[in-house]
């Protein structure tokens, strides 16, 4: 009989790194997402999607804002907190996107990864963006 190449199933966790840190996890995710928006080959492991994964990107999403901000107006510019819907506009369209596209899968359970996925992807997009306004 030929020796066959199947080997068992691996008991290793199913995380990247069992035990690492949220920002250990923030750094993965910002990493897959930018090599996503320059069409480069994802890590075989998807993002590690959490409620804290995904508040982490929308708190990174704002501060890449406000660091925009702040640097195209400078320290005499002010914080007005009336701009915030705008740049939180995102969130809920992403939201909206991601189970849409679940559902139409029949996989609603991944509506967080593919958030996190979506939120990871924004970021590099949007600083692209900011830098192409800028030029």
């Amino acid at each position: 009989m030929p020796s066959s190449n199947f080997s068992p199933p691996s008991t290793e966790s199913p995380l990247p790194w069992a035990g690492a840190s949220c920002w250990h996890y923030l750094i993965y995710n910002l990493r897959s997402g930018l090599r996503a928006a320059f069409f480069l080959p994802l890590p075989q492991r998807g993002p590690h999607a959490t409620w804290h994964q995904c508040m982490l990107l929308v708190l990174a999403m704002l501060l890449l804002q406000l660091g925009w901000d702040v640097a195209q107006v400078g320290r005499a510019g002010e914080l007005a907190l009336n701009s915030a819907p705008g740049a939180l506009f995102m969130v809920p369209v992403l939201l909206i996107a991601a189970w849409a596209l679940a559902s139409t899968a029949r996989r609603s359970e991944q509506t967080l990864l593919l958030l996190v996925a979506f939120l990871a992807l924004l970021l590099p997009i949007d600083f692209c963006y900011l830098l192409a306004n800028r030029l």
